[in-house]
């Protein structure tokens, strides 16, 4: 028999406004639909319902507290309406309310980013979410995140599962299938010169609606140094302003920077360590965000612009240093010269667009592979 879920919350509390910008972006309901994917639980097949939205699971928080209650990642929720935050306490016991796991409808009325926050711990989740006909639903793999359980996905049998045991933090991402352009929608990059032709893949070729801040000769000393009318920083809506500043005003979530290239030749510590202090800016400014860094891309054999300090050797051993400070802080570690090795640590020539100049500048249409890279090594969903 179809169990009915009881209306809790008030429509007065459901479409109440906050200050903060939501993190889920704007969708139709046309476009929602009841995930058609096994959900799996420590190994074992379970019936819970979630809407399918721009490629990603989205549950009721009560759902999944049945679901896990009695388990290692088991957890409480309360919700405090005068405040419009779902509290959850990690480890806390789920008293359930009998109409957990009930069937979703397949015609979705209503939907829109939800305006409730979620706090973990006492601490502001980052949880992407939407109010629907009603109901507040959660991205799953945010929710793990926040919560502490992992989540994975198997292309082969198209199924999730969920396990309490959570695996060691790995920096690299393997590869998935591809994901949509909308997953970028919440997306920010930071380059300089090399990236440049990242900004012509939006939309539909790729990268959605994400947002691009790039400057010609940008490098991690020039960031970290105060914004003048001489200075080297990208412009955000007209205006140029600092790294850091111009991520926190444009509401990213997920932070992808490849910089570097102008840094290397004053030492590889030094350009790391000073890599490792404007990341940490970014996530101060903007907490919750998610950092992906973007390997630096290698030279072709004979470059005119590789000396004693800036070469392949110094430009791999910089990339060694950073992939290994992205486990230490759990950021993630994208490896973009794979995608352009000619097999033996330089540039491809027939992806180069300077190589009878600099040598190190990827062509227009060779970015594309650099864009399908980055739409196939997406964290689990």
């Amino acid at each position: 028999m179809k169990k009915v879920r009881k209306q809790i919350l008030s429509a007065t509390l459901a479409s109440a406004m906050l200050a903060s910008v939501p993190y889920a972006q704007a969708v139709s309901p046309d476009t929602v639909t009841v995930s058609r994917q096994q959900i799996y639980f420590d190994g074992q097949p379970c019936s819970i319902s979630a809407y399918a939205i721009d490629g990603s699971n989205y549950f009721m928080l009560r759902d999944l507290a049945a679901l896990m209650n009695g388990s290692k990642v088991q957890f409480s929720v309360n919700a405090s309406p005068a405040d419009f935050v779902i509290q959850i306490t990690s480890g806390g016991a789920y008293t359930p309310q009998g109409d957990e796991m009930s069937e979703l409808s397949a015609k979705v009325t209503s939907i829109a980013p939800s305006q409730w926050k979620l706090s973990v711990g006492g601490k502001t989740a980052n949880v992407a979410a939407y109010a629907i006909d009603g109901y507040n639903f959660f991205r799953l793999r945010d929710l793990g995140n926040a919560i502490g359980f992992s989540v994975g996905y198997n292309a082969e049998t198209d199924s999730v599962s969920i396990t309490s045991e959570v695996p060691p933090f790995s920096a690299e991402i393997p590869a998935c299938p591809a994901v949509a352009p909308s997953w970028f929608d919440d997306a920010v990059f930071v380059g300089d010169s090399v990236s440049s032709w990242l900004s012509y893949y939006d939309g539909d070729k790729g990268l959605g609606k994400a947002t691009f801040l790039s400057a010609t000769s940008l490098g991690i000393e020039n960031a970290l140094r105060d914004v003048t009318s001489k200075s080297v920083h990208p412009s955000y809506q007209g205006t140029k302003m600092k790294i850091e500043e111009a991520v926190a005003k444009c509401g990213a979530k997920k932070v992808y920077v490849m910089l570097g290239m102008n840094d290397i030749g004053y030492g590889v510590e030094r350009a790391s360590g000073d890599y490792v202090k404007l990341l940490s800016q970014i996530q101060q400014a903007s907490p919750g965000v998610q950092i992906y860094v973007q390997s630096v891309t290698p030279m072709i054999q004979g470059s005119k612009r590789a000396d004693n300090a800036f070469n392949n050797v110094t430009v791999g051993q910089f990339n060694a240093a950073m992939k290994a400070h992205c486990q230490q802080n759990k950021w993630y570690y994208l490896d973009i010269s794979s995608v352009y090795d000619d097999g033996n640590g330089f540039l491809r020539k027939d992806v180069c667009s300077d190589a009878a100049t600099m040598g190190l500048h990827i062509s227009y249409a060779a970015t594309a592979d650099w864009v399908n890279y980055l739409r196939t090594h997406v964290p689990a969903i």
